[in-house]
């Protein structure tokens, strides 16, 4: 039909099968995503049985018969309206089989939800998560970054990759040591005074506080994307998410 979306070879049917996990591995692979394996996930009453998930700056990619169940932070109105220009059919906005757009669905809001049923379809949906991260990560200039924050970002840093590397070594732990707790609590702590240091007296330019607040965002999610596994507080990092983007609707504080 003239002016329809041509759909791409789909992925395999994977219900019921065993022995498939490194396959899925590979469908992720190939679209960037990173991979991780959880053998607790493993189950042969599920409609398929695989240890492997997904996982893409917040997003989670989880298996079903035929496609990806993709659910993450949000995708700009724009954006996704781009990818379903050119996916549409296979990126399907909140797994819906009528293929609604984004903008008829969400009513302008951010999508947070796909079913994906081809290759392609996953690797534009990856692509796409990747553009919108590049473009908020973009560093200020050194020279406009306030010291405090400065400070803040490294320590926060530091602290969150710490974790990161704890988690790592204990992804298939059921029990946590003393060590994960301590590493979780040190990073959240250390996210908490970087939010209290992205708000500069009110000589700086606004352009420096909105910078300094995404620097907050990104080192935010850095922590939320090590949580594969579902591990910690998540209502504490939500929270503090919420808070910083609720200062980048405030104009800065009057001086006193």
């Amino acid at each position: 039909m003239s002016g329809e979306l041509k759909r791409n070879p789909g992925f395999p049917n994977m219900a019921g099968k065993p022995d498939i996990d490194d396959a899925l591995a590979a469908e992720l692979e190939a679209a960037g995503i990173e991979v991780h394996r959880f053998a607790y996930r493993k189950d042969p009453k599920h409609e398929v049985s695989t240890e492997v998930i997904g996982s893409l700056h917040g997003w989670k990619f989880e298996r079903a018969w035929y496609y990806w169940r993709c659910e993450g932070p949000g995708i700009e109105l724009a954006a996704a309206e781009r990818l379903h220009a050119s996916h549409g059919r296979e990126v399907r906005v909140a797994g819906h089989c009528g293929h609604p757009s984004p903008r008829e669905w969400y009513k302008g809001l951010a999508v947070d939800s796909y079913h994906v049923d081809t290759p392609a379809g996953l690797k534009a949906l990856a692509d796409t998560i990747r553009a919108l991260v590049d473009r908020a990560a973009a560093p200020a200039p050194a020279e406009a970054v306030p010291e405090q924050v400065a400070k803040a970002r490294a320590a926060a840093i530091q602290a969150v990759y710490h974790f990161a590397d704890v988690a790592q070594r204990e992804k298939s732990v059921h029990v946590r040591s003393d060590d994960y707790a301590r590493a979780d609590q040190a990073a959240i702590d250390a996210i908490s005074r970087l939010a209290k240091a992205v708000q500069p007296p009110p000589t700086d330019a606004e352009a420096v506080r909105r910078a300094a607040l995404e620097e907050a965002l990104a080192v935010l999610q850095r922590m939320k994307d090590t949580r594969i596994d579902g591990g910690g507080p998540w209502y504490v990092l939500d929270t503090a998410q919420d808070n910083i983007r609720s200062l980048s609707t405030q104009p800065p504080a009057e001086g006193k």
